[in-house]
């Protein structure tokens, strides 16, 4: 609990009789912001954040709820500049089995002599895109 003293202090007594009269109305002062006299109550806001709870629940495999798969970014880099996203789309899919959306990354330098592509894979399926077979 802060109090602002709006009369400016000029001496060691009533420096002193500003801390008294802080200890006397903080017990009497409620509310978030209160004026008496010449001090104002400043109180710092309370922070509402919402609890996050887990649990678990069985859903229905005909259910239209259900959680959602993490999705995890991958990128391809030091691609020939002859690849486009649709090659990207195909290899992975020939190798993986699963259908991707990649999107071409742009470099600060357009004079590189390679592309760079960025997607999103299912996380459960990242043992896929981290062997050696890929």
């Amino acid at each position: 609990m802060k109090y602002v003293c709006e009369a400016p202090a000029q001496s060691a007594s009533t420096i002193t009789s500003c801390i008294a009269a802080i200890d006397e109305r903080s017990a009497a002062v409620s509310g978030q912001f209160e004026t008496e006299g010449e001090w104002t109550r400043v109180q710092r806001r309370k922070k509402s954040r919402f609890k996050g709870v887990k649990g678990t629940a069985v859903v229905e495999p005909t259910g239209k709820f259900k959680a959602a798969e993490f999705q995890v970014p991958l990128f391809i880099y030091n691609v020939s500049k002859d690849t486009t996203e649709r090659d990207v789309q195909e290899y992975v899919y020939e190798k993986t089995h699963i259908k991707i959306e990649p999107e071409r990354v742009q470099t600060r330098k357009n004079d590189k002599g390679y592309y760079s592509f960025k997607f999103t894979a299912p996380r459960s399926k990242l043992s896929l895109f981290t062997s050696n077979e890929f």
